[in-house]
């Protein structure tokens, strides 16, 4: 009979928990998302072998942002090269761990 009890009670406390908003279920996911991701993100190096290629264009599109003229752009397009250009023109260091933060923000987007 005791057993019952414990199981009603636990049951009990299940019905009245309350679940959190979903803003806030949102928020900690995409903080968790951030928070895993950033030990790769904050890697000196090369992590893909497009980086280089987009960090290269970015480099490019800062001096002259003709796609058709400056870059090759064929393997993923220039809207990602821009994006990297718009930092580096805002003032960032051109680096691998621009582009990785700046790939961890677009995938908590």
């Amino acid at each position: 009979m005791s057993a019952n009890l414990t199981g009603q009670s636990v049951l009990g406390r299940l019905s009245s928990l309350r679940l959190p908003s979903s803003a806030l279920a949102v928020a900690l996911l995409i903080a968790c998302v951030f928070l895993l991701r950033l030990p790769s993100a904050l890697v000196p190096r090369e992590l893909n072998v497009d980086e280089s290629h987009l960090l290269s264009q970015a480099m490019k599109f800062v001096v002259d942002p003709r796609p058709w003229i400056v870059a090759d752009t064929t393997s993923s397009g220039p809207l990602n090269s821009y994006l990297i250009s718009v930092f580096l023109l805002m003032g960032f260091n051109p680096g691998f761990v621009l582009v990785h933060m700046l790939a961890c923000v677009l995938v908590c987007m």
